[in-house]
């Protein structure tokens, strides 16, 4: 197994600054399904008898066999990590890993889910997706300890290369694509439909969604999830740019 990338390949990537181990998190799930699984079995024979016995039987069989094969696949991958370099990353799944030069990423997106783990308790969870410059994608979610901290740096580390280049296409009037919707210096383009940036009334960004409200309308013109838009971040950079 390749625990350490090439030196060749970790010299030009610099100074090592931060790892992101695997999360031990990942274990519970299958832990509890192997666990409720056998106080079914144990119930089945103690309590019940005859045709349900028979069923709930082969269901905590099946289910204690889900348990243990998470868990294989979870020991699988416990060499998972993605290590942070100044100049890019390099990040481990199994037996392979693949490095990544920070101005090799294009894209960025960051996703948001929320768990209602009990009533009136939710809990997020962050995904984060890069889009290296040769099309390959990487995806980066919980099962990494500290998964926020890591979408952060990929934030700060991305944003200079991509706004710079996005202030020259913007500048230039060029049509920049954030997925559901692109934005150029005079206006905005969605569903085939161009709408001036003197017809927006309002136009906001946040974890959840974009929302753009024009003059005069009832409502939202647009209302994509924010888990749809690339680099966000540079979009929220060029927001802020025309206020």
């Amino acid at each position: 197994m390749a625990k350490n990338p090439p030196p060749i390949e970790v010299e030009k990537l610099g100074e090592q600054e931060r790892e992101f181990a695997a999360s031990r998190r990942r274990i519970v799930i299958p832990f509890l399904i192997a666990v409720s699984s056998g106080l079914m079995l144990g119930m089945a024979r103690l309590v019940l008898s005859g045709r349900e016995q028979r069923f709930i039987t082969w269901l905590g069989v099946g289910l204690l066999g889900l348990g243990f094969l998470v868990i294989l696949l979870v020991f699988a991958q416990r060499d998972m990590k993605v290590t942070i370099f100044e100049k890019g990353l390099v990040a481990y799944r199994g037996k392979q890993y693949v490095v990544v030069r920070w101005n090799s990423i294009a894209k960025l997106w960051d996703e948001v889910s929320r768990v209602q783990a009990v009533p009136f308790v939710g809990a997020a969870n962050h995904a984060y997706t890069i889009e290296l410059r040769n099309d390959q994608k990487l995806h980066f979610t919980n099962d990494l300890q500290d998964v926020t901290e890591l979408g952060a740096i990929l934030r700060e580390r991305t944003l200079l290369t991509l706004l710079e280049q996005a202030m020259k296409d913007y500048e230039k009037g060029r049509l920049m694509d954030f997925g559901p919707f692109s934005m150029s210096k005079t206006s905005i383009r969605s569903g085939g439909e161009d709408t001036s940036w003197n017809e927006i009334e309002s136009i906001a960004l946040d974890e959840d969604a974009l929302t753009v409200r024009r003059k005069g309308e009832e409502g939202f013109w647009l209302n994509a999830p924010a888990a749809k838009i690339p680099n966000p971040h540079v979009l929220s950079a060029l927001l802020a740019r025309r206020e």
